[in-house]
């Protein structure tokens, strides 16, 4: 069974077991303001402490965009047009009994769990969704995040929504690209590949500002090696580990320590190389979706003035 939290800004205290593979601090000051609970001893404290600083670690999307306003950039067009954060899923490791390992199996037989994350443009988790098999539907996996009222998924207000790839339907509340078009950053790079057309400067854009999750991503399983090679631990635990990895990179985040960390992921434009083969195991079976055709219509709309209105302003600058 998988678990979700949402993700608060205020203040929580890190603990070194998480990177215990690591010499490497995780706030780089080894918990000189006594921020660490003394308590944390066993498997029980640690489930306890962790289900209570999260519930003092919401981090809301923004949508007044201050961290981008301050970039006078073309790029950051889109952000302004009502985009409140980005979504992914990535892969985890997972330790899982051997009679039941084939769900969690990826390509390379390593037993992974599928998390689904949403993050705010500046790098900060604002959702996460831990604990499914990693051959599950990436699709089917985020449906269940935000059909279930139960899974407390920040739903954006009406008008406004979150970037997602390609692999998500473009509906109310989740803008995806255009398929069929370039879309990575890596397929603009270079002299002649810039942008030709309103489908393919939307698709750019998109992509990086949705570059700010792979770059979370990046971020957290750099700093959290236990993410990589995951201990035998209870699968509630390791869950547990993964909401609390993510706790403890927002509050690094939010709180503006000096981390070597964000600032080597922090460039807008860094790609994040995942691992293709852990993810391309996923089940594709087909997953309806519960949108009408004219919702699916009004978001084409949506998604054709903003591709429309991107390309008119490239040409004027």
């Amino acid at each position: 069974m998988a678990y979700n939290i949402a993700i608060d800004q205020e203040n929580v205290g890190t603990n070194n077991n998480l990177n215990h593979n690591d010499p490497m601090d995780v706030s780089n000051h080894n918990d000189e303001e006594g921020l660490l609970p003394d308590s944390i001893a066993t498997n029980q404290d640690y489930l306890a402490w962790i289900s209570v600083v999260t519930n003092f670690i919401l981090a809301i999307p923004s949508l007044v965009f201050d961290q981008l306003s301050s970039k006078e950039h073309h790029q950051y067009a889109l952000a302004s047009m009502n985009c409140i954060g980005a979504i992914d899923g990535t892969h985890i490791s997972a330790s899982v009994s051997v009679d039941k390992q084939i769900p969690y199996c990826g390509k390379k037989i390593e037993t992974t769990q599928n998390v689904m994350c949403a993050c705010s443009f500046d790098m900060r988790f604002t959702y996460v969704m831990a604990g499914w098999e990693g051959t599950a539907n990436d699709t089917r996996v985020f449906l269940e995040c935000i059909s279930n009222s139960q899974n407390n998924f920040p739903m954006p207000p009406i008008g406004k929504y979150y970037l997602v790839d390609s692999g998500y339907t473009n509906m109310p509340g989740f803008l995806s690209p255009y398929r069929g078009e370039r879309y990575h950053l890596r397929d603009y790079r270079g002299r002649g590949r810039q942008p030709t057309g309103p489908e393919e400067i939307f698709n750019h854009r998109h992509s990086f500002l949705r570059n700010c999750i792979e770059r979370c991503f990046g971020v957290l399983k750099a700093r959290f090696p236990i993410l990589k090679v995951m201990p035998p631990y209870s699968s509630r635990m390791q869950r547990y580990i993964v909401i609390a990895c993510c706790t403890v990179h927002n509050f690094i985040r939010t709180h503006r320590i000096r981390d070597l960390m964000f600032e080597e992921f922090g460039r807008d434009d860094l790609i994040i190389d995942e691992d293709e083969t852990l993810r391309a195991k996923t089940s594709q079976n087909h997953v309806e979706v519960n949108v009408t055709a004219s919702q699916l219509q009004q978001m084409a709309r949506v998604r054709d003035e903003i591709a429309t209105q991107l390309w008119k302003n490239s040409q004027n600058t």
